[in-house]
Protein backbone atom coordinates (compact mmCIF):
# COMPACT_ATOMS: atom_id res chain seq x y z
CA UNK A 1 0.00 0.00 0.00
CA UNK A 2 2.95 2.22 1.21
CA UNK A 3 4.69 1.85 -2.25
CA UNK A 4 1.32 2.58 -4.49
CA UNK A 5 1.37 5.65 -1.95
CA UNK A 6 4.99 6.44 -2.91
CA UNK A 7 3.81 5.79 -6.67
CA UNK A 8 0.61 7.75 -6.69
CA UNK A 9 2.85 10.88 -5.10
CA UNK A 10 5.27 11.14 -7.93
CA UNK A 11 2.53 10.69 -10.42
CA UNK A 12 1.15 13.43 -9.23
CA UNK A 13 4.58 15.40 -9.40
CA UNK A 14 5.10 14.19 -13.28
CA UNK A 15 1.71 15.62 -14.45
CA UNK A 16 1.84 19.03 -12.51
CA UNK A 17 5.05 19.29 -14.55
CA UNK A 18 3.74 18.35 -17.36
CA UNK A 19 1.09 21.02 -16.61
CA UNK A 20 3.36 23.98 -15.64
CA UNK A 21 5.36 23.25 -18.57
CA UNK A 22 2.47 23.36 -20.85
CA UNK A 23 1.41 26.37 -19.36
CA UNK A 24 4.85 28.84 -19.41
CA UNK A 25 5.98 27.19 -23.10
CA UNK A 26 2.91 27.93 -24.06
CA UNK A 27 3.36 31.87 -22.76
CA UNK A 28 7.12 32.02 -23.74
CA UNK A 29 5.45 30.85 -27.65
CA UNK A 30 3.31 33.71 -27.12
CA UNK A 31 6.19 35.91 -26.10
CA UNK A 32 4.89 36.71 -22.56
CA UNK A 33 7.20 36.75 -20.71
CA UNK A 34 6.15 38.33 -17.28
CA UNK A 35 5.74 37.40 -13.77
CA UNK A 36 3.09 34.75 -14.11
CA UNK A 37 5.18 32.83 -16.13
CA UNK A 38 8.16 33.35 -13.92
CA UNK A 39 5.79 31.84 -11.34
CA UNK A 40 4.94 28.55 -13.12
CA UNK A 41 8.49 28.12 -14.08
CA UNK A 42 9.40 28.17 -9.97
CA UNK A 43 6.59 26.11 -9.27
CA UNK A 44 7.79 23.45 -11.95
CA UNK A 45 11.47 23.65 -10.08
CA UNK A 46 9.80 23.33 -6.58
CA UNK A 47 7.85 20.36 -8.17
CA UNK A 48 11.47 18.90 -9.06
CA UNK A 49 13.13 19.01 -5.92
CA UNK A 50 9.60 17.09 -4.25
CA UNK A 51 10.25 14.75 -6.91
CA UNK A 52 13.45 14.45 -5.43
CA UNK A 53 12.25 14.19 -1.91
CA UNK A 54 9.59 11.22 -3.13
CA UNK A 55 12.75 9.22 -4.68
CA UNK A 56 14.61 9.37 -1.59
CA UNK A 57 12.18 6.77 0.11
CA UNK A 58 12.77 4.23 -2.28
CA UNK A 59 16.61 5.03 -4.14
CA UNK A 60 19.02 3.02 -6.11
CA UNK A 61 21.71 4.26 -3.36
CA UNK A 62 20.50 6.97 -0.35
CA UNK A 63 23.87 8.70 -1.28
CA UNK A 64 22.81 9.46 -5.03
CA UNK A 65 19.27 10.94 -3.46
CA UNK A 66 20.65 12.75 -0.69
CA UNK A 67 23.29 14.80 -3.50
CA UNK A 68 19.83 15.02 -6.27
CA UNK A 69 18.15 16.80 -3.57
CA UNK A 70 21.35 18.92 -2.48
CA UNK A 71 21.37 19.82 -6.43
CA UNK A 72 17.93 20.71 -6.11
CA UNK A 73 18.14 22.93 -3.06
CA UNK A 74 21.20 25.12 -4.84
CA UNK A 75 19.04 25.06 -8.01
CA UNK A 76 15.57 26.44 -6.40
CA UNK A 77 17.55 29.17 -4.53
CA UNK A 78 19.34 29.88 -7.57
CA UNK A 79 15.87 30.12 -9.66
CA UNK A 80 14.58 32.50 -6.95
CA UNK A 81 17.39 35.28 -7.98
CA UNK A 82 17.42 34.74 -11.67
CA UNK A 83 13.74 34.94 -11.89
CA UNK A 84 12.42 36.95 -9.27
CA UNK A 85 15.34 39.45 -8.31
CA UNK A 86 18.25 41.71 -10.96
CA UNK A 87 20.92 39.54 -8.85
CA UNK A 88 21.47 37.56 -11.66
CA UNK A 89 25.22 37.03 -11.39
CA UNK A 90 24.37 35.66 -8.11
CA UNK A 91 21.65 33.19 -9.10
CA UNK A 92 24.35 31.93 -10.92
CA UNK A 93 27.15 31.56 -8.36
CA UNK A 94 24.42 29.38 -6.37
CA UNK A 95 23.96 27.39 -9.72
CA UNK A 96 27.57 26.95 -9.92
CA UNK A 97 27.50 25.10 -6.47
CA UNK A 98 24.32 23.35 -7.72
CA UNK A 99 26.56 21.71 -10.35
CA UNK A 100 29.54 20.99 -7.77
CA UNK A 101 26.99 19.19 -6.04
CA UNK A 102 26.42 17.16 -9.57
CA UNK A 103 29.84 16.62 -9.69
CA UNK A 104 30.02 15.30 -6.58
CA UNK A 105 27.45 12.48 -7.33
CA UNK A 106 28.34 11.54 -10.61
CA UNK A 107 32.29 11.48 -10.27
CA UNK A 108 32.63 9.79 -6.24
CA UNK A 109 35.83 8.61 -6.83
CA UNK A 110 37.26 11.57 -8.54
CA UNK A 111 37.71 13.96 -6.30
CA UNK A 112 40.62 16.15 -7.75
CA UNK A 113 37.84 17.62 -10.31
CA UNK A 114 35.53 18.51 -7.38
CA UNK A 115 38.33 19.89 -5.45
CA UNK A 116 39.70 22.18 -8.57
CA UNK A 117 35.99 23.50 -9.32
CA UNK A 118 35.10 24.44 -5.69
CA UNK A 119 38.34 26.35 -5.41
CA UNK A 120 37.74 28.49 -8.48
CA UNK A 121 34.32 28.71 -7.44
CA UNK A 122 35.23 30.54 -4.09
CA UNK A 123 37.72 32.24 -5.62
CA UNK A 124 35.97 33.91 -8.55
CA UNK A 125 32.75 34.24 -6.67
CA UNK A 126 34.96 36.25 -4.25
CA UNK A 127 36.12 38.94 -6.30
CA UNK A 128 32.65 38.90 -8.28
CA UNK A 129 30.57 39.33 -5.16
CA UNK A 130 33.25 42.08 -3.69
CA UNK A 131 33.96 44.07 -7.08
CA UNK A 132 31.01 43.42 -9.38
CA UNK A 133 31.89 46.83 -11.49
CA UNK A 134 34.46 45.64 -14.02
CA UNK A 135 36.25 47.60 -16.55
CA UNK A 136 36.77 47.21 -20.84
CA UNK A 137 40.51 47.08 -20.14
CA UNK A 138 40.65 44.30 -17.91
CA UNK A 139 38.72 40.48 -18.33
CA UNK A 140 35.70 40.44 -16.60
CA UNK A 141 35.31 38.62 -13.60
CA UNK A 142 31.85 37.55 -14.96
CA UNK A 143 33.19 36.29 -17.51
CA UNK A 144 36.09 34.19 -16.57
CA UNK A 145 32.84 32.79 -14.28
CA UNK A 146 30.65 32.11 -17.72
CA UNK A 147 33.98 30.04 -18.87
CA UNK A 148 34.41 28.23 -15.66
CA UNK A 149 30.80 27.66 -15.39
CA UNK A 150 31.08 26.40 -19.10
CA UNK A 151 33.40 24.02 -18.30
CA UNK A 152 31.70 22.80 -14.85
CA UNK A 153 28.43 21.69 -16.62
CA UNK A 154 30.63 19.62 -19.21
CA UNK A 155 32.03 18.29 -16.95
CA UNK A 156 29.41 17.11 -15.14
CA UNK A 157 27.61 16.02 -18.33
CA UNK A 158 30.54 13.60 -18.86
CA UNK A 159 30.66 12.44 -15.16
CA UNK A 160 26.94 11.18 -15.84
CA UNK A 161 28.15 8.75 -18.62
CA UNK A 162 30.94 7.63 -16.74
CA UNK A 163 28.93 6.90 -13.63
CA UNK A 164 28.06 3.80 -12.53
CA UNK A 165 24.67 3.58 -12.38
CA UNK A 166 21.42 0.60 -13.05
CA UNK A 167 20.87 0.77 -16.55
CA UNK A 168 17.39 2.86 -15.81
CA UNK A 169 18.57 5.76 -14.02
CA UNK A 170 21.73 5.92 -16.30
CA UNK A 171 19.48 6.76 -18.91
CA UNK A 172 17.91 8.86 -16.82
CA UNK A 173 20.98 10.78 -15.61
CA UNK A 174 22.67 11.11 -19.24
CA UNK A 175 19.59 12.39 -20.84
CA UNK A 176 18.66 14.74 -18.01
CA UNK A 177 22.49 16.43 -18.32
CA UNK A 178 21.97 16.16 -22.02
CA UNK A 179 19.25 18.25 -21.85
CA UNK A 180 20.53 20.32 -18.92
CA UNK A 181 23.52 21.41 -21.58
CA UNK A 182 21.34 22.22 -24.31
CA UNK A 183 19.32 24.63 -22.03
CA UNK A 184 22.98 26.45 -21.60
CA UNK A 185 24.19 26.42 -24.18
CA UNK A 186 20.41 28.51 -25.22
CA UNK A 187 21.21 30.58 -22.31
CA UNK A 188 24.79 31.40 -23.20
CA UNK A 189 23.26 32.42 -26.93
CA UNK A 190 20.13 34.43 -25.14
CA UNK A 191 22.90 36.99 -22.98
CA UNK A 192 25.23 36.87 -26.12
CA UNK A 193 23.19 37.62 -29.28
CA UNK A 194 21.27 41.45 -29.49
CA UNK A 195 17.75 41.39 -28.62
CA UNK A 196 15.05 41.13 -31.67
CA UNK A 197 16.67 38.45 -33.72
CA UNK A 198 15.20 35.34 -34.50
CA UNK A 199 18.40 33.09 -32.38
CA UNK A 200 17.76 35.24 -29.43
CA UNK A 201 13.94 34.77 -29.39
CA UNK A 202 14.07 31.14 -30.42
CA UNK A 203 16.86 30.83 -27.66
CA UNK A 204 14.85 32.29 -24.56
CA UNK A 205 12.07 29.61 -25.25
CA UNK A 206 14.23 26.92 -25.99
CA UNK A 207 16.54 27.09 -22.47
CA UNK A 208 13.39 26.58 -20.55
CA UNK A 209 11.98 24.01 -23.07
CA UNK A 210 15.19 21.94 -22.43
CA UNK A 211 15.27 23.10 -18.50
CA UNK A 212 12.35 21.81 -17.32
CA UNK A 213 12.34 17.84 -18.52
CA UNK A 214 16.07 18.12 -18.11
CA UNK A 215 15.23 18.86 -13.99
CA UNK A 216 12.13 16.51 -13.84
CA UNK A 217 14.75 13.12 -15.31
CA UNK A 218 17.45 14.15 -13.02
CA UNK A 219 15.02 14.21 -9.87
CA UNK A 220 13.71 10.95 -10.60
CA UNK A 221 17.20 9.75 -11.87
CA UNK A 222 17.97 8.55 -7.94
CA UNK A 223 14.62 6.29 -8.17
CA UNK A 224 14.40 2.42 -7.52
CA UNK A 225 13.23 1.70 -10.81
Amino acid sequence: MFGKLRLNRILFFVILNVALYAAFLTLGIRAEHGFLADVLKFAGILSCLCLALCALSRPWRARDARLQIVCLVFTVCADFFLLFTEHFVLGVIIFYGAHLAALRRYAPKRFWPFAVGTAAYVAVSAVILRNPVTTAEAPAPEAVFSILYGILIVSVTIAAFRAEQPPKNALLSRLGMCLFLACDVNVALFNALPQGGAVHTAAAVLMWAFYLPAQTLLALSPRRL
